[in-house]
């Protein structure tokens, strides 16, 4: 029999090993459950804290029926910076309004720059919600405000990871910031631009991905593979499907994602023959993922012409 919340609760402060069953009791709080975590919470050791955040993290990556954005709400307002660091990576896949005015407020406020530097990561999925389904229109122009501001800042790491998250911003201000950091001596800047190149969906910015495509430096290479899937730069298939036998599996996979987000004929030959002859059973996997995302592309873009086609007839 699983634990209740109450059990739970009084035991996290034991030395006892943390069990899969004790943090599940933690995911989906209700009112009560969030009010008597929160008393509690802040009970804990920080060693336990920080270990809670980390494990509830792993388990929301692999069970994606857990949920733990209540709890994590209650430990960016911890007192130690790595638990509020940790609490924010962990809130990435968020939509709700709350979690946006709360990492509002930290990139705005936190006295850790590390802390600030994560909340300026994770706003870039706001800025997608805003930009493509038109979400969080009362606090769209504070996000982008105060991210703009962290992307002039002093610190480089926040001004990067500010720079990234506005990639995918239509507002006239972050192309001037993208091709300035781009243009600069920093090698992580210039990553970092490429990224939010990739993010922008803007074509305007195709060459700059192709030519990186070839860079010397394998973290260039996997963010311009990326950037050019979701660039759906077409051109780039032959370029990606060299990047198959690159010797980093990061961009490897990088390559493969890409491809089956490109399509074509290209793409889907490359894929094909790299799953055959692999030996590496993950890069397999990720190129058999790759082909059935690409083959349902195809058939739906076959359907919508021959939709359009009927219609043109009528």
């Amino acid at each position: 029999m699983s634990p209740t919340l109450a059990q739970v609760l009084a035991s996290l402060d034991s030395q006892h090993d943390l069990f899969v069953d004790d943090l599940r009791a933690l995911s989906d709080l209700d009112t009560d459950g969030t009010t008597a975590t929160g008393q509690a919470w802040s009970r804990l050791p920080v060693e336990r804290r920080r270990e809670i955040m980390r494990r509830c993290g792993e388990l929301a990556r692999e069970h994606i029926e857990l949920n733990y954005d209540r709890l994590c709400l209650i430990a960016i307002e911890d007192a130690d910076p790595v638990v509020r660091r940790t609490a924010i990576a962990n809130l990435w896949e968020s939509e709700v309004p709350v979690v946006l005015r709360s990492l509002l407020t930290i990139l705005e406020q936190d006295p850790e720059t590390s802390v600030r530097i994560e909340a300026a990561r994770a706003l870039g999925g706001f800025v997608y919600q805003c930009e493509v389904d038109g979400h969080h229109e009362t606090l769209k122009d504070r996000l982008e405000t105060s991210l703009l501001e962290a992307a002039r800042a002093d610190v480089p790491e926040l001004r990067i990871r500010a720079v990234e998250s506005l990639g995918y911003s239509s507002r006239p201000e972050v192309g001037g910031l993208v091709a300035a950091a781009y243009q600069g001596s920093d090698p992580a800047a210039r990553q970092g631009a490429i990224v939010a190149m990739g993010r922008s969906g803007d074509p305007r910015w195709n060459d700059f991905v192709m030519a990186e495509l070839r860079s010397p430096s394998p973290a260039m290479r996997r963010e311009a593979a990326r950037a050019a899937g979701e660039l759906d730069l077409r051109r780039a298939a032959p370029e990606l499907a060299e990047l198959l036998a690159d010797a980093h599996p990061d961009v490897q996979r990088q390559a493969i994602w890409s491809l089956g987000q490109i399509g074509g004929k290209t793409a889907r030959r490359s894929l094909e023959r790299f799953r055959k002859d692999t030996d590496d059973v993950d890069l397999s996997i990720a190129a058999e993922e790759a082909l059935e995302y690409l083959a349902f592309v195809e058939t739906t873009r076959d359907f919508e012409r021959a939709l359009r086609a009927e219609e043109a007839e009528e």
